[in-house]
């Protein structure tokens, strides 16, 4: 018989909570964002001094209110000053880099993880002519440029164009090699790396090209940062051994999910977990450590009996967790909780999570208070802080409501947990939403039901690793034999989060939200989950359709913008490569599909840039030629979009056929097997796109070339009485053919030859195309040494290493507008506007 009754008390609500702590924490905060809006140190001293004096008089006088009021403005004012003298301390100085690379030396340490690639992500990463490289950042404290050696303090990513092996965090190097800035994001939705590096006072990359040109200087003598390279090293070891298949993709995911290790690559898995709202889950948090800590905590209690000695255990396993994982901030938000709440228990003592939340906060913004703007300092505190103050309160209403009744009974203990299950994940999800929303541009609404579902498989596997891990140090043996049954679950763990991604609406993508929208549905979050809204119903409905119409008018209007044009043409930033996409009516079409620099170019740029814009499928997609910068990304492009057909040259064919060994032999292939074999067609060929009518003009169907280059196929498209010509990477042989047989080419909009690359005949193609808008796909190397300025006096030049991606919309009456993502918010009419 079940003696089990509900709580007879009163269901909590939801409880502001304050405390010294807590109101020392948001002062603080508002405190850095005023100081990075105004850098006043002098001002705000001032005014620190003045308002914390006047405190201490009101306080001595009992006026207690107001001189809390004057402390926390105090604490306010310190805080502008404290960002100031940081961003003076961390801020980076003594070093410049441009976009143009410039030889350096740099001595300094290194620091954080060592980056070693074998092979370039991507399904076509293995024909990256690269090779292996190694990344790591080095905190140079000086440089030498032509201005000499000189001290600085400046953080630089260093690539080597090599497998190295000798550097560990901690060592003293010397290295020689070409800085530059790093890339901004050019394409929308994509993540801005550059953006990442300079909160962590990275100011660029140098450029090795052998590893003779980084030298030790000093190996890492501290014994702290011994201790801690020896302990990574042999956790490394303890999960690899035994595992099968140690290059595979699950075994890359359970190292990111064991130790925060992204030195594997996780492939298709990485954008499977964002578009299944389940990224976070990558990046080790509280979430990974305190499924550690509650195994660890009902272990030691169950051996021991006492409280006091599973918090001892309890601080001993997230002392030595965060010494093996990342020091990020979501993992030691919940280290300094969990050790400041652990630490009051073994002390007879208890501290209140709020408290202990907020005294994390504090500690991890004096060390690093740029992260006040981070998405992970952001979405780590205001999820902890959602859960303490509403979860609690929400699972207890749900326990009391009588519609439970008409489900059963059964155990009320299961039922209770089964609760706050419930209530933790609703509650997270909810209060993440309007940050992932600003910070990401997309919302997950599978993210809710799969939070629901892998939470208890991500402790399976965190609990199976952590074991496997700890047997294999004492017994290998036994080791391996878990290292199966982890490799399994790792397998399974794959292929839930993959079937999610690709369940319809798994992620929307939406617009730019502002800071106001975030605050705002945060506040209606916060609202609705207080139960404020109870019995104001039609307040509650109000304010989500206001939150929703908010964020979707943009959204919709985005999506539909340029819609009435007879055609849009976007040339994605791809570095050195090519992609543009072809939209008119409802059709589209993709002109090539790939990049030299990054063989997972549909995952870092296509992709996000596909879905901002709204497409879903590309109707056609075109290979111009057999070069791996034209078509690297095409086989995730097919596999995370829908694609109606492929089209290509004999020569395509030819290449695979003479050279088996090839990309372009392979990507036949696995087309092929994804049912998606390549039509082959020539000069002559055409079809409709929407309004606008697509013609090839080149190559010959009966030619052989001694060149690629020269059988790409080129492009004509009419629409709205303009004409488009796509050329791909055509040359002299081509070009030559084309002017001497007297085709057509005269166009409006121009995509410059081979990236831009200047020939001979290149001033009489241009002549001959005539165009008002010359665009360019490239970086920054093709324009050190740029001839064509003289040449494009009066057309409008586009270059995605300046402007990023770029859309030219041709109206039905002909009128040309031009976008540039990182120049232009509104439209630039060409110079001849009709």
């Amino acid at each position: 018989m079940n003696n089990e009754s509900p709580p007879t008390d009163q269901a909590p609500k939801a409880v502001w909570p304050y405390s010294p702590l807590v109101w020392a924490a948001v002062c603080w905060v508002i405190g850095l964002m005023l100081g990075s809006r105004h850098d006043e140190p002098a001002a705000w001293l001032a005014g620190a001094v003045a308002t914390l004096g006047i405190g201490g008089v009101l306080c001595f006088c009992r006026h207690h209110r107001t001189a809390i009021g004057l402390v926390g403005a105090s604490v306010v004012c310190a805080a502008a000053v404290w960002w100031s003298l940081d961003a003076g301390r961390d801020g980076v100085w003594g070093l410049k880099p441009s976009t143009t690379s410039r030889l350096v030396r740099i001595e300094g340490v290194v620091e954080g993880d060592i980056f070693r690639r074998t092979q370039a992500s991507g399904s076509m990463g293995r024909f990256d002519y690269r090779g292996p490289a190694t990344k790591f950042i080095v905190r140079a404290d000086r440089v030498c440029d032509e201005q000499g050696w000189r001290d600085a303090r400046v953080g630089v990513l260093v690539d080597v164009s090599d497998y190295d092996g000798r550097v560990h965090p901690g060592d003293r190097v010397r290295c020689i090699g070409w800085l530059a800035s790093f890339r901004q994001a050019a394409n929308p939705g994509e993540g801005d790396f550059a953006q990442m590096m300079r909160r962590q006072g990275v100011v660029g990359r140098l450029a090795i090209k052998a590893r003779g040109n980084c030298q030790i200087i000093e190996e890492a003598d501290h014994p702290l940062t011994r201790a801690r390279n020896v302990l990574i090293r042999g956790a490394t070891m303890t999960l690899d051994y035994g595992m099968p298949d140690q290059a595979s993709q699950t075994n890359a995911l359970l190292h990111t999910l064991l130790l925060g290790d992204r030195r594997q690559q996780l492939g298709d898995l990485d954008e499977a977990f964002r578009d299944a709202g389940l990224a976070h889950l990558l990046a080790i948090s509280g979430l990974h450590l305190g499924i550690l800590v509650a195994g660890t905590w009902w272990l030691a209690s169950w051996f021991t009996g006492r409280p006091r000695w599973a918090a001892i255990v309890a601080i001993a396993t997230v002392l030595l967790y965060i010494t093996i994982v990342p020091p990020r901030v979501p993992i030691l938000r919940a280290a300094v909780m969990t050790v400041v709440g652990c630490w009051a228990m073994t002390l007879g003592h208890r501290i209140s999570a709020v408290a202990a939340m907020a005294l994390a906060g504090m500690a991890l913004l004096i060390w690093r208070p740029s992260d006040v703007f981070s998405a992970g300092f952001q979405l780590s505190f205001t999820v902890v802080a959602g859960l303490v103050i509403f979860a609690g309160p929400i699972a207890a209403r749900w326990f009391k409501d009588p519609l439970l009744d008409r489900f059963g009974t059964g155990s009320l203990t299961l039922r209770r947990y089964g609760l706050d299950y419930l209530a933790v994940t609703i509650t997270a999800w909810s209060v993440s939403l309007p940050l992932v929303a600003y910070h990401f541009h997309a919302i997950s609404p599978a993210g809710l039901v799969m939070a629901l579902v892998m939470l208890p498989v991500m402790a399976v596997v965190l609990w199976l690793g952590y074991f496997k891990m700890l047997l294999t140090a004492v017994w290998p043996g036994g080791g391996a034999v878990v290292g199966v049954m982890l490799h399994t679950a790792g397998e399974w763990t794959g292929e839930l989060v993959e079937t999610a991604a690709r369940t319809p609406g798994a992620a929307i993508t939406v617009a730019q939200p502002s800071a106001l929208w975030a605050v705002a549905t945060m506040a209606v979050v916060a609202a609705l989950l207080a139960g404020w809204f109870r019995r104001r119903w039609i307040a509650g409905m109000i304010s989500v359709l206001i939150c929703v119409v908010w964020i979707a008018g943009p959204t919709i209007a985005q999506r539909q913008a340029g819609a009435e044009a007879a055609l849009r043409v976007n040339m994605f930033a791809v570095g050195d490569g090519s992609c543009f996409l072809l939209r008119s009516g409802d059709q589209t079409m993709m002109f090539d599909c790939g990049s030299s620099n990054y063989f997972d170019i549909t995952s870092v740029a296509i992709g996000p840039a596909l879905r901002t814009l709204g497409v879903k499928r590309i109707d056609t997609l075109v290979l111009s030629h057999p070069d791996t910068d034209h078509f690297s990304g095409t086989l995730e492009l097919v596999d995370r979009f829908e694609v109606g057909r492929v089209i290509t040259t004999q020569a395509f064919y030819d290449e695979a056929d003479e050279r088996p060994w090839t990309a372009a032999r392979f990507l036949l292939d696995e087309l092929e097997q994804r049912g998606k074999s390549a039509e082959r067609v020539a000069a002559g060929w055409q079809m409709t796109l929407g309004e606008a009518e697509v013609e090839a003009i080149w190559p010959p169907g009966n030619r052989r070339f001694e060149r690629n280059n020269d059988a790409s196929l080129v492009l004509l498209i009419r629409a709205g009485r303009r004409r488009v010509l796509l050329c791909g990477d055509a040359q002299h042989e081509a070009i030559t053919s084309m002017l001497q047989a007297g085709v057509d080419v005269k166009a409006d909009v121009l995509e410059l030859p081979h990236h831009g690359s200047f020939i001979d005949v290149s001033p009489q193609w241009l002549t001959a195309v005539s165009p008002e808008v010359a665009m360019q796909s490239s970086g920054f190397a093709r324009l050190r040494y740029d001839p064509w300025p003289p040449y494009l006096a009066g057309i409008t030049r586009c270059v995605t290493a300046r402007h990023g991606m770029v859309e030219v919309r041709i109206q039905p009456d002909g009128t040309l507008q031009i976008w540039r993502f990182l120049d232009d918010m509104e439209p630039v009419a060409s110079p001849n506007i009709k």
